[in-house]
């Protein structure tokens, strides 16, 4: 009888241990969280470091960029609504509620054409270092008036389970929710020629 009560007490002990680890939707809502306060070397840590997402680059951001990137996050807000796990690969998905970066651009680029006429009729012709300078001070002009537009995107995050733990593979999809659509809006810009 002691033997069959030290083998339980062994098996029970094995699947505790196997179970320990946080589940795919504790390890998405503290990646979310992470994102949220702009720990982006934590964000790094909860996902699989397969895409280059932001949190990839984090050793290369400026303090101004780190900056930007907070203010973007600050308001994001989330809620993990369902978890299916399929061996080693979970979705999470979750309501990702942020300011609408695409009006936030919107009244960027107006002021920036605006700006740029002005700098035409005075002769003046910025160097893209100044552009993007004034970029910047604008935006965070932008973002830091009260009752800002949100928006809330439906996403799915992947999961898969690394060294037996679960990371996040930080699609563009999950970029752009908890970015507002910044995502969206910087791929627009990108397609523009703007010479």
């Amino acid at each position: 009888m002691k033997k069959w009560m030290t083998l339980l007490a062994a098996a029970a002990l094995a699947l505790l241990a196997g179970c320990g680890g946080p589940t795919p939707a504790e390890t998405a809502e503290s990646y979310l969280g992470a994102v949220k306060k702009a720990d982006l070397e934590k964000a790094r840590d909860l996902s699989t470091g397969e895409n280059t997402s932001i949190e990839q680059k984090a050793d290369d951001l400026t303090t101004e960029e780190r900056e930007m990137f907070a203010g973007i996050f600050e308001e994001l807000e989330y809620d993990v609504t369902k978890e299916k796990i399929t061996g080693d690969t979970a979705t999470v998905e979750a309501d990702i509620t942020n300011v609408d970066m695409a009006k936030v651009f919107g009244g960027v680029v107006q002021e920036l054409i605006g700006d740029a006429f002005a700098d035409a009729f005075a002769g003046d012709t910025p160097s893209d270092a100044e552009m993007e300078q004034k970029m910047m001070t604008l935006l965070e002009k932008e973002l830091a008036k009260k009752d800002l537009d949100r928006v809330t995107m439906k996403t799915t995050l992947q999961l898969k389970k690394v060294d037996g733990e679960w990371k996040v593979d930080t699609s563009d999809e999950v970029m752009n929710a908890v970015s507002g659509g910044f995502s969206d809006v910087a791929n627009e810009l990108s397609k523009m020629d703007l010479n």
